[in-house]
C-alpha cells in the first residue's frame, strides 16, 4: 500500500510540472522519501544510484558501479530495463537490509495528455563500499533460500518442486547441442519460478510495460564461459520446456541471430530435437502421408512456406523439412562447419539469389536442380 501511496504523490507532481528539468534522465528525489539516517550515506547512495541510472539510460555506454561478483546477474536486468529508459526515474524507496546493504526502488515515469505513464518499476541492490555504493539485481538475495540441483554442466536453481527426470535430460540436451556446436558456454545456471509476477520480481521487476500482459517469459544472458537463465512458466510445473526451442536457444548463443536463417536452424530442430513431442522420424511419416502428389513442384512448396502438419494449430513446415534434409546430407559429407554456414544465409526470401548461390557451394544444388535433387533426398527417407 506504501508503494501506492508513493506513485499517487509521483503522480501529481508529475501532472502539476509545467516544464521538465533539461536533464530529463536526473533522478528525482522528492521531500517525503525516508533516506538513511546518516546525511553522507544518504548522499553517496543518491549520487551514485543517479551515476548508475545514467549509464543504464544510454546503451551506448557500459554500466556503472555494479557489483562485481554479481555483474553477469546485473546485466540480465539492464538488459529488459534499457528498452524502457522512457521519462524521468523517481527514487521511490529505499529500504536497509543490513548494516551495508540496501534494496532501492526506482520507477521511471512520465506524463501524456495530462496522464501518468509509467514504463518501469524495479529494485536495485545497494551495497556499500568504502567510499561509493555499488549496485546489482536481487536475483540472488531473493533466491537465497532456494534449493538446487546440479546435472552435467546445469545448475537449477528452484522454491520448491523439480522435476529430476526432466531436468536431466534437459542437462544431457544442452550438453550435447553445445558440443555439436562447440559452444564455449560451459555452464548453464537456470533459476525457475512457475508464475510471470514472481519470476519478474526474481531478477528485481516489478513493473515492465513492455510485459504488460504477458504469462510467461524467458530472460537470458552469456558473460565469459557462463550462461544465466531466468525462467517462468504458466503451468505450475517444472521443468517444462520445449526441446525443440531449446536446440533453437543453444544455436543462438552460438551463431550471430541477426544473420540466421530461422527456417534452415528449424530445420536442423526438426532433425535434432523434434517438435512438439515428435522426433524425426514421426515428422518423416507425417511428411509421407500428407504430401502425396506424384510430382510435386518442391520449389514452390519450399518458397510457400507449405504447411503439412495435421492440425491448422501447428507448424511443420515445407520449407524447414527440406533444409532438414539438406543439413543431414551436409553434416555428413562436411560436417558442422558447413551447417553453420547453411543457418547464416539469412532472410533468404529477400535474398534469393545469394542464399541459392550459398546452397550450391555447399551442396551444389541450385534453383533450377532444385525440384530434381530435393526429389531425390526424399526418395532416400526410409
Amino acid at each position: 500500500m506504501k508503494f501506492m501511496r508513493v506513485l499517487k504523490i509521483l503522480f501529481a507532481t508529475l501532472l502539476a510540472a509545467v516544464t521538465w528539468n533539461s536533464n530529463a534522465q536526473q533522478l528525482t528525489v522528492q521531500p517525503h522519501i525516508k533516506l538513511p539516517d546518516d546525511t553522507l550515506t544518504a548522499g553517496l547512495l543518491v549520487r551514485t544510484l543517479d551515476v548508475f541510472l545514467q549509464a543504464l539510460s544510454d546503451s551506448s555506454v557500459p554500466l556503472q558501479l555494479v557489483k562485481f561478483d554479481e555483474k553477469a546477474e546485473t546485466e540480465l536486468l539492464c538488459a529488459e530495463l534499457r528498452n524502457s529508459m522512457h521519462g524521468r526515474p523517481y527514487l521511490l524507496n529505499v529500504a536497509p537490509i543490513n548494516a551495508s546493504q540496501y534494496i532501492v526502488q526506482t520507477a521511471y515515469m512520465d506524463a501524456t495528455d495530462n496522464q501518468p505513464v509509467i514504463y518501469a518499476v524495479f529494485e536495485l541492490l545497494a551495497t556499500r563500499t568504502r567510499n561509493s555504493f555499488v549496485y546489482s539485481s536481487p536475483l540472488l538475495w531473493n533466491t537465497r533460500a532456494w534449493k538446487m540441483f546440479k546435472s552435467s554442466a546445469c545448475i537449477f536453481h528452484y522454491a520448491d518442486t523439480l522435476n529430476m527426470d526432466a531436468a536431466k535430460l534437459h542437462a544431457e540436451k544442452v550438453a550435447e547441442f553445445d558440443r555439436m556446436f562447440d559452444s564455449s558456454i560451459k555452464t548453464t545456471e537456470l533459476f525457475l519460478d512457475d508464475n510471470m509476477v514472481d519470476f519478474m520480481k526474481l531478477v528485481g521487476i516489478d513493473y515492465l510495460a513492455a510485459y504488460n500482459g504477458y504469462s510467461r517469459s524467458m530472460f537470458s544472458i552469456v558473460a565469459d564461459s557462463r550462461q544465466l537463465i531466468v525462467e517462468s512458466s504458466n503451468t505450475g510445473s517444472y521443468i517444462d520446456f520445449d526441446l525443440h526451442e531449446l536446440f533453437h536457444q543453444r544455436v543462438e548463443n552460438v551463431l550471430p541471430v541477426a544473420l540466421l536463417n530461422k527456417d534452415m536452424v528449424c530445420g536442423a530442430a526438426y532433425l535434432y530435437a523434434g517438435y512438439k513431442g515428435m522426433d524425426w522420424n514421426e515428422i518423416v511419416r507425417t511428411f509421407k502421408y500428407r504430401l502425396t502428389e506424384k510430382k510435386p513442384d518442391w520449389l514452390a512448396l519450399y518458397m510457400d512456406a507449405v504447411n503439412f502438419a495435421f492440425s491448422e494449430k501447428d507448424y511443420l513446415i515445407v520449407t524447414q523439412f527440406i533444409n532438414a534434409l539438406l543439413i543431414k546430407r551436409v553434416m555428413q559429407e562436411r560436417g558442422i562447419e558447413a551447417v553453420k554456414e547453411l543457418m547464416l544465409t539469412g532472410d533468404f526470401r529477400n535474398h534469393r539469389h545469394d542464399f541459392f548461390r550459398t546452397i550450391y557451394k555447399i551442396t551444389g544444388i541450385n534453383e533450377k536442380t532444385f525440384n530434381k535433387d530435393v526429389n531425390m533426398l526424399v526418395k532416400e527417407l526410409k
